[in-house]
């Protein structure tokens, strides 16, 4: 049974506005080993390990994301609704 993170919603949003366009990027919380381990690696080296639980975007990074976290677009084809691609 996976660990859970207290008073956090399995889903959130972060929202925001540039040039009148409404713009979202969603995560998921993906819930950790708990008590349980995981085995990592190769005998004779293999680890057991925890695995915390995390939050993980459910959406591709778009243009229009990475420039309002970033403050740069690097794409070559710009477009803000389209996935960052180098």
């Amino acid at each position: 049974m996976g660990a859970s993170m207290p008073d956090v919603k399995t889903v959130n949003s972060y929202r925001w506005d540039v040039d009148g366009q409404n713009h979202e990027f969603s995560v998921v919380w993906v819930p950790g080993s708990g008590v349980e381990t995981c085995l990592f690696g190769r005998e004779p080296r293999q680890k057991a390990i925890h695995i915390g639980g995390f939050f993980i975007g459910t959406t591709p990074v778009t243009q229009a994301l990475w420039t309002h976290v970033m403050g740069t677009n690097p794409a070559v084809k710009r477009a803000p609704q389209r996935a960052l691609i180098l």
